[in-house]
């Protein structure tokens, strides 16, 4: 998928050496940042609160349209 092409929220962007754009949607971003805090929070009994922190985390950030 290339950029122009988006219509979804994207996380962020990373061009590859040969010039293609690599996308991360926001909403998978969220997701796997939300199952790898989980499963780090998992040695101290607090996976749901860390992945509810991990689907939240970008929220608080200020946005430009």
């Amino acid at each position: 998928m290339h950029m122009e092409n988006s219509t979804l929220p994207l996380a962020h962007v990373k061009q590859q050496p040969n010039g293609h754009w690599e996308e991360h949607a926001l909403e998978a971003h969220l997701r796997d940042v939300a199952k790898l805090a989980g499963e780090f929070a998992t040695g101290f009994a607090a996976q749901d609160w860390a992945a509810l922190a991990g689907l939240w985390h970008v929220f608080p950030r200020k946005v430009k349209q």
